[in-house]
């Protein structure tokens, strides 16, 4: 994973591709994200074409925390899923 300086649309599509491809690359990925106006899977389809931002979308299960909810009890609630 990587840290940047900026919370961008580009930033977070950009680290979910080199999660995809580098090093969870033969699996499918559940994401659990917060409800951040940058956090949706349409953030891919802005940034690569078609046909990528299509490959991308169909590796990662994306579920969203509650918008009041916390990380550690949407955590604890996933894993039990």
């Amino acid at each position: 994973m990587k840290a940047t300086d900026r919370r961008t649309k580009q930033d977070l599509t950009h680290v979910l591709k080199d999660l995809a491809d580098g090093h969870c690359s033969e699996k499918n990925l559940v994401v659990v994200m917060d409800t951040l106006n940058t956090h949706k899977r349409s953030t891919l389809y802005g940034t690569f074409k078609l046909i990528e931002a299509r490959r991308l979308t169909r590796r990662f299960e994306v579920h969203h925390t509650l918008k009041h909810g916390s990380w550690l009890n949407m955590a604890l609630v996933m894993r039990r899923w």
